[in-house]
């Protein structure tokens, strides 16, 4: 066979209890020794990013330098002073619930906003000109072709995988979903009378500076001398404060699963 391009690799560590390698590799490795060498075969998921090696076989030499145990530290209080401001394992417990249930709650949260607009949207009947969901569509090739090449593959490579027709149709099925969904919020927005106030962006401006630790004006500074930038986030912005009002507006109830 051929040499996998970028499928060398020397001194790789590979946790046995958690891999997330290719499927079947981490399972040979098992009641090996070190200093031995042997053959690893495996088959590529059909769904793997390198597209020209989805579902195709391989076959790795492989050399074991050295195998390490996880020991795992002990619960007390100085391991929990270790990790944080906690002064016992009850602080840290406590810490981690109440991540826990904030992050349960966030997860309610886009689940309600994905499952109120995709119903407002499918229920919506409208006739949307082909010219805007073909502008879209070219827009996700754009995105694809870019994808494609961060991950080594070219958009030849990509038609011969699943066919141009193939390709276009599911990006003119995403791209109408897309148009869709814009133009039923942006006539939600006419009709209640919601706009993009100087408000929302400076607290989306401080929202952006606190994730990344930087000052507010440097974030008006790069949006200032980029124009796309500052539409795509305006538009974020609005969509996010009429996804906040259909919420408000409507009896959402969470089922435990």
């Amino acid at each position: 066979g051929e040499p996998i391009k970028g499928g060398a690799g020397k001194n790789q560590q590979l946790d046995l209890s958690n891999s997330h390698f290719i499927p079947g590799f981490a399972e040979q490795l098992v009641d090996r020794n070190i200093g031995e060498e042997f053959q690893i075969k495996v088959t590529f998921p059909e769904n793997y990013g390198e597209s020209s090696l989805a579902g195709k076989e391989a076959e790795f030499t492989v050399t074991i330098n050295e195998i390490k145990k996880k020991i795992l530290p002990e619960l007390n209080d100085e391991f929990a002073q270790k990790l944080g401001p906690f002064q016992t394992v009850e602080d840290l417990k406590n810490n981690i619930k109440s991540y826990i249930e904030d992050s349960s709650k966030n997860e309610n949260r886009v689940r309600a906003e994905k499952i109120i607009v995709e119903k407002i949207v499918d229920e919506a009947k409208l006739e949307i000109p082909d010219t805007m969901i073909n502008r879209e569509a070219k827009y996700l090739m754009e995105e694809v072709q870019m994808r494609a090449k961060q991950q080594g593959a070219s958009w030849e490579q990509l038609i011969e995988a699943q066919g141009h027709e193939n390709i276009w149709n599911s990006l003119r099925e995403e791209a109408t979903k897309r148009v869709k969904t814009s133009l039923v919020l942006g006539a939600i927005a006419k009709t209640e009378g919601l706009t993009l106030t100087e408000e929302d962006f400076a607290a989306k401006v401080k929202e952006i500076a606190g994730v990344y630790h930087t000052e507010e004006e440097k974030i008006y500074k790069q949006l200032a001398q980029n124009l796309q930038l500052t539409h795509g986030m305006s538009q974020q912005i609005m969509s996010q404060k009429i996804v906040n009002y259909l919420l408000e507006n409507n009896e959402v109830k969470y089922i435990e699963e």
